[in-house]
């Protein structure tokens, strides 16, 4: 399992978890980096950057994707700070 967020540009803002070894992530690098970075699917079906533009507009999206031997699924929403951009 882990947990990430993205700006709206969608680069790593934080990320944390377990499920991160399972990706050979170095979480240290993240920050900053684009998400696709973090997350290659190799299922052809994946739409990373479109699940998440989704979710900045509001959309609550639920996915499921491939990584090599591994299947990832979860669910993506905007989390909103008042007083702060998305």
């Amino acid at each position: 399992m882990f947990v990430w967020t993205t700006d709206e540009a969608l680069c790593v803002t934080s990320a944390r978890g377990k499920g991160l070894d399972a990706l050979g992530v170095d979480v240290a690098s993240l920050a900053g980096q684009p998400l696709d970075q973090m997350l290659r699917p190799t299922s052809s079906d994946a739409d990373v950057t479109g699940w998440h533009r989704r979710a900045l507009g509001g959309e609550i999206v639920t996915f499921r994707f491939e990584q090599g031997a591994r299947v990832f699924e979860g669910v993506l929403r905007c989390l909103r700070t008042p007083g702060l951009p998305t």
